[in-house]
C-alpha cells in the first residue's frame, strides 16, 4: 500500500571515481541528489572487463560506491551498490539490482566472457535481478529476453539518444519488468522526477522486492 513514506531514488549513477565516462564527483551528485528531495541512489558504475575483472584491480571498483556512501552520513540518505556490466565482445550493457558489498570480491574472473545466458543465471542464482540499459541506443541491440529480468524504459541522459519509446514496448512485448533511470555522469543529469521507493524497501533485497512487485512503473511511483 502506498505512504507517505516513497522515497525518490536514482537507479543509474555514475561516479567520477570509478566510471571512466564519470564528470561529477560521488560526493557532487549526492549533495545535488539531497538538495533535489532525494533519499536514495543505487551506484551503477560501469563494470568494464579491462578495467576491474582483475582480482588486482577488483577492490578499485567500488571506489565510487564508498565516497557516495561517505558523502550521505551526515544527510537521510540511503546509497546501494549496483552495476553496469559489460560484455568482453560488445558494446551492450546490463544493470545489476540486489549486490551487496560483499559480492563485488566473490565475482569470478572471467565474468565478462560468460554469454548473456550464462551471466543472468549466474545473477539469479545470487538473488540478483538482471536489466539491459538502454537498448535501443544506435550501438545497442535489444537482447533475448529469455535472458533478461527486465529493461530500463527509461533513460534520462540527454546526451544520448535512447529511444525510450521502444524499450517501453520491448518490455511490455515480452512481459519483462520496468526500471527508469537518469544514468546519472554530470550534474546535469540530476532530474527533478525519479522512482519512488517505500524507504524500507531501501536495501538490496528491498529493491528486487520493489522492482519484482510492479512490472511497469506505475504513476504513483513516479514523480
Amino acid at each position: 500500500m502506498i505512504n507517505e513514506q516513497l522515497v525518490k531514488t536514482e537507479f543509474h549513477f555514475h561516479t567520477a571515481e570509478t566510471s571512466p565516462c564519470g564528470v561529477a564527483t560521488a560526493s557532487e551528485s549526492i549533495c545535488l541528489f539531497a538538495q533535489k528531495g532525494y533519499g536514495g541512489a543505487i551506484v551503477t558504475d560501469h563494470y568494464l572487463p579491462d578495467m576491474f575483472e582483475s582480482m588486482e584491480t577488483r577492490s578499485l571498483f567500488l571506489k565510487g560506491y564508498y565516497a557516495a556512501k561517505k558523502a550521505a552520513e551526515t544527510l537521510d540518505f540511503t546509497v546501494l551498490p549496483g552495476m553496469e556490466f559489460r560484455f568482453f565482445d560488445a558494446d551492450n550493457d546490463f544493470l545489476v539490482y540486489g549486490m551487496e558489498e560483499a559480492d563485488f570480491a566473490k565475482l569470478p574472473t572471467g565474468l565478462s566472457r560468460y554469454s548473456l545466458k550464462d551471466f543472468h543465471a549466474y545473477c539469479g542464482d545470487h538473488g540478483w535481478l538482471l536489466f539491459q540499459a538502454h537498448p535501443f541506443r544506435p550501438w545497442c541491440k535489444a537482447q533475448n529476453p529469455a535472458y533478461l529480468d527486465g529493461v530500463e524504459i527509461y533513460n534520462g541522459n540527454i546526451r544520448q539518444l535512447s529511444h525510450n519509446e521502444q524499450a517501453v514496448a520491448f518490455a511490455r512485448d515480452n512481459n519483462l519488468l520496468a526500471v527508469a533511470g537518469g544514468d546519472v555522469h554530470q550534474l546535469v543529469d540530476v532530474r527533478d522526477e525519479s522512482l519512488r521507493v517505500p524507504r524500507h524497501l531501501l536495501t538490496p533485497k528491498g529493491i528486487v522486492a520493489f522492482l519484482q512487485s510492479r512490472p511497469q512503473i506505475n504513476a504513483a511511483y513516479w514523480a
